[in-house]
């Protein structure tokens, strides 16, 4: 691409220069020329030759950082797939060029960590049906759901939550689990622990975005309201 776009433009400032060129050989010519048919067709060619490089340019100028989004659904070792708008476009990377950005944080990241439904936003080059992939940026998607809990796993370090739409889920609560709960005193809210999970209280839970009809996930966040 960036060698295309140097040939288009080497071609633009040869012309110019060459319009350059000529018109001082004009001005030091003591006799004046006469415009004829062939001159003005000449012109008339190179300005529409000029004004077509200069569209070019601009269109690779354009498009030579383009942006595809949507969800993961293959990896393998040249690259991935993702669906962006009901289409299946191969994403391809470079061990050397292409870069890797968690959005939601400085954690460092490789194509080994991408899976299937991870939502991507991808920068790059489209090549034909192929896109050639700069950076990668790994933009997590979240539910908030709330409801009730109808079952705590102390073994398993789970609860059962039936939602408000009356959907039952298993939460997995994990090390990583931020965990809050609100005191029945004054409102405030408190850390918490897998102790104060009961069954019968109220609560609000932040998980990854689930794929259609999944029924379990890991928790983000938890904030136990209590009996209601």
């Amino acid at each position: 691409m960036k060698r295309t776009l140097f040939f288009f433009i080497s071609i633009l400032v040869f012309i110019r220069l060459s319009n350059i060129t000529f018109a001082q050989e004009v001005s030091m010519t003591p006799i004046p020329t006469k415009s004829s048919p062939e001159n003005n067709l000449l012109n008339d060619q190179i300005r529409r030759l000029k004004e077509k490089i200069a569209t070019k340019v601009a269109e690779i100028s354009k498009n030579s950082k383009q942006v595809v989004a949507g969800s993961v659904q293959t990896v393998d070792e040249t690259g991935f797939t993702v669906v962006s708008e009901d289409k299946t476009i191969k994403i391809l990377v470079d061990s050397e060029v292409t870069v890797y950005k968690n959005i939601v944080s400085d954690k460092k990241i490789t194509l080994k960590n991408l899976k299937k439904s991870n939502y991507v936003v991808i920068t790059g080059v489209m090549l034909n049906n192929e896109f050639s992939a700069e950076i990668v940026y790994l933009q997590p998607r979240y539910e908030l759901l709330a409801g009730q809990i109808n079952n705590v796993e102390k073994k398993g370090y789970f609860i059962e939550v039936t939602t408000l739409d009356q959907e039952t889920i298993t939460v997995d609560i994990e090390q990583s689990t931020i965990q809050k709960m609100v005191s029945t005193t004054d409102f405030s809210v408190g850390k918490s622990g897998f102790a104060n999970y009961k069954i019968g209280d109220y609560i609000q839970l932040v998980i990854p975005k689930r794929e259609k009809d999944a029924i379990r996930a890991s928790a983000i966040r938890t904030l136990i309201i209590g009996g209601l």
